[in-house]
C-alpha cells in the first residue's frame, strides 16, 4: 500500500507542482502522493512518469506499455 513516509521540506501551499517519477505499474503511489500534497494546499499538482504500464496513471508519460528493472526499484 502507497503512503507517504516524509514531509516536505518546503512550503507547497498555493504551489503548482510537478511529481515526478521513473516509472508506475497501478498509478497508487503517484494518486496516493498528489492527493497528499493537494490536502497540504497545494493549488495544482500533475504528474509526470517515464514509463508508465498505462497512460491514465499519469498527466504526461514518455513511454506508455512499458517497464524497466531499475537498480534501485523493489523488483531489483
Amino acid at each position: 500500500e502507497a503512503r507517504v513516509s516524509e514531509e516536505p521540506t518546503i512550503e507547497v501551499s498555493k504551489s503548482r507542482i510537478l511529481l515526478v517519477d521513473d516509472q508506475t505499474g497501478t498509478g497508487s503511489s503517484l494518486a496516493v502522493a498528489k492527493k497528499y500534497l493537494l490536502n497540504l494546499g497545494a493549488a495544482e499538482v500533475r504528474t509526470f512518469c517515464l514509463f508508465s504500464r498505462k497512460p491514465e496513471h499519469c498527466d504526461y508519460f514518455v513511454n506508455p506499455g512499458m517497464g524497466v528493472y531499475f537498480p534501485w526499484g523493489k523488483d531489483a
